[in-house]
Order: structure tokens, then C-alpha cells, then sequence
């Protein structure tokens, strides 16, 4: 397969970075985050991964544009177009809902948003936490690997596929420092579950006031689910090497994006929680609004 007419035009006349082509194909428009002269030596060992076993995602063909060169004191960036393989599968990202108080809303459709979100969330997490232990077992293996090869993870949660078939697959690795003997770091752990788990359930707010509830019957869900994986993945760490005392840590600091600590709301109950809670934060900022506009008047200039 190579870059074709068409896939370059997708990518020039696309705003985002990423231009899906088919079910097998995306086509990236970007600067690589290597230098020029490294640009072979990291796709030919994002190759060579990918032919040992680890699952990454793999540049196919590229073209670079020679007048978008930015010279550093690192050396020279070239933004390009890139034919990569698509990971299979879905990757984690942030969702929220923010609400404003200079805004009206359909409190019914925000309700059937939000649940959406956090029922979302949860099968994803239920699907993953179905999963065998041979496929957290080799996503730490895989990662390891590639720290082997001289390059680094990014560990957002967005950098990782998960399909239940084919596992995690990675993808936008990052050039390393060709230490290849050292593990990742000590985060290592952390990242572990933050590339699983992702940034965590779903939150509401209006006016920067976090309104964020959830119903009793999810959050049983989400608590066995999460409980579940957090022993796979560490089972996975200890496995290659990690101490108690990392899992541990790793393990505390990921509670909260599982851990029902959120005031418990019936579904059927969520929209008329959302309005009440909305107008109270309305009534309140009308009334410092007023208190300012008062203030005001009584401000004397010398």
C-alpha cells in the first residue's frame, strides 16, 4: 500500500491530525516527534516491533513537505503525510458536559447525555475487564519492549486501543533516549492504569461546580469492573518485575476514576436533580452579579 492522490488530498483538506481512509488505513498530517535524520531509523524500529509481535501501529509510506522545516537546536522537524495501519477497537478519551448559567438547556436531553456517557464508560470497562490475563500480560510486555527498541510510550489514554480480540494496541510512540536497558520509569505502574482505566467516569459541571452524581445500580458496575481489572493489570506488573510498594501506589491513585464517591441519584430522578441544582447555581450567581452592580455605585473617584 502506498500514499495515494486521494489520501494526501484527505489529509490537506482535513482540519484535524487524523484522516480515516478505510476499516484497515488512516492517513495522518503532522511533524513526527523525531528529527529528520531519525525519521528512518523510527519507523524502520516501529517495524521491527510490529514483526517481533508487539502490537503497534505501523507507518506505511510518507511524504514529507520540505517548506514546513523548523530548525531547532535538536535538530530540523518537517511536517508530513503518513499512511498508517488503524488500530482496531476504541481508545479512552475525556468526556465531560459543562454547563452555563448565561445558557437555557433541555434538562431531559442533558440527562440522556450524561447517562449515556457513564453507561459507555462502564461496558467499555466491563468489556475490558472480561478480558484474559495473557492480554494485560503482554500490554506490558509490549510497552517494555518498546522501551527496548529505544523509543517511549506516550501514555495517554488515547495513544491506546483496545479491541477484545486483538487486545491494546499502541499507537504515536515517541522517540526515547536509547537507554535500552531501563525500564520505563518509576511512573511505569501509574501509566499502566491510566492507559486502561483512561481519565475516568464521566463528570458534569455548571459554572465550574462539579454537579457530577451517579446512579446506584452503575456504580455497582463500575466498582466490580474496576476492582477486576486493577488485579489483572497488577497481577501483569508483579509479573515483570514491579515491587508491591509501585503496585500499591499505582493502585491508590487510580481508585478515583472507579470509585463511587459521587452523591447516589435514581435514573429516574437525574433530570429534575440537574434543573434544581442548575437554577440554584443560577439564582446564586444573579445575586452576586447584583451585589457587585451595587458595590459599584458607591465607588468614589479622587
Amino acid at each position: 500500500m502506498k500514499l495515494s492522490k486521494d489520501m494526501c488530498e484527505m489529509a490537506l483538506s482535513n482540519d484535524s491530525i487524523c484522516s480515516i481512509f478505510n476499516e484497515d488505513y488512516v492517513v495522518l498530517r503532522k511533524t513526527m516527534p523525531v528529527t529528520d535524520d531519525k525519521l528512518n531509523w523510527y519507523i524502520s524500529s516501529i517495524r521491527k516491533l510490529k514483526s517481533s509481535g508487539v502490537n503497534i501501529a505501523t507507518i506505511i509510506d510518507y511524504k514529507l513537505f520540505p517548506e514546513t522545516t523548523r530548525t531547532y537546536k535538536v535538530g530540523s522537524y518537517t511536517e508530513g503525510i503518513f499512511l498508517e495501519e488503524r488500530a482496531k477497537g476504541k481508545a479512552f478519551d475525556s468526556r465531560s458536559i459543562y454547563l452555563r448559567t448565561t445558557k437555557d438547556y433541555d434538562f431531559n436531553e442533558v440527562a440522556c447525555m450524561y447517562l449515556k456517557m457513564l453507561k459507555d464508560y462502564i461496558e467499555e470497562l466491563e468489556l475490558r475487564a472480561a478480558s484474559s490475563q495473557d492480554i494485560y500480560d503482554k500490554l506490558v510486555n509490549d510497552c517494555l519492549s518498546i522501551q527496548i527498541a529505544g523509543l517511549q510510550i506516550d501514555p495517554k489514554p488515547l495513544n491506546f486501543f483496545f479491541d477484545s480480540k486483538v487486545g491494546y494496541t499502541v499507537i504515536d510512540v515517541i522517540g526515547g533516549d536509547n537507554k535500552s536497558n531501563n525500564r520505563l520509569s518509576e511512573y511505569f505502574p501509574q501509566h499502566m492504569m491510566s492507559i486502561v482505566f483512561g481519565y475516568g467516569k464521566p463528570s458534569m459541571s455548571v459554572e465550574f461546580k462539579d454537579l457530577s452524581i451517579m446512579p446506584p445500580e452503575m456504580a455497582d458496575r463500575l466498582v466490580t469492573a474496576g476492582k477486576t481489572l486493577e488485579a489483572k493489570i497488577a497481577l501483569s506488573l508483579r509479573k515483570y518485575g514491579f515491587s508491591d510498594e509501585e503496585i500499591a501506589l499505582a493502585i491508590s491513585g487510580n481508585r478515583f476514576r472507579y470509585e463511587n464517591k459521587l452523591q447516589t441519584v435514581e435514573i429516574d430522578d437525574i433530570e429534575e436533580y440537574i434543573a434544581k441544582k442548575f437554577s440554584e447555581e443560577k439564582d446564586k450567581q444573579n445575586i452576586n452579579k447584583n451585589t457587585c452592580n451595587n458595590n459599584e455605585r458607591f465607588v468614589i473617584s479622587c
